[in-house]
């Protein structure tokens, strides 16, 4: 009576994994980053690459915003770099 569905299963976590769009992929690192103590020159990167990842999708939404974050960023990645 009892029916295996892992052929069906399967085929779809590869679909939903298939579908992670750069940017999104790129905002779970930089959180990942963050909360294991990235250096401000690591977020500044990982900002800038949210960034362009919003820039190949095209998401004229989103891009603005995340711009002005990875300029904010490395600004004060460059302000903690001039204190040393």
């Amino acid at each position: 009576m009892y029916k295996s569905y892992s052929w069906v299963i399967f085929p779809a976590a590869v679909l939903l994994t298939a579908c992670d769009k750069p940017s999104d992929k790129a905002k779970r690192e930089y959180r990942m980053m963050v909360k294991g103590g990235a250096s401000l020159e690591d977020q500044c990167r990982k900002k800038r690459e949210i960034a362009a990842a919003y820039l190949a999708e095209e998401n004229e939404e989103e891009y603005p915003m995340a711009k002005l974050e990875a300029d904010v960023r490395c600004h004060e990645s460059a302000l903690q770099r001039m204190g040393e």
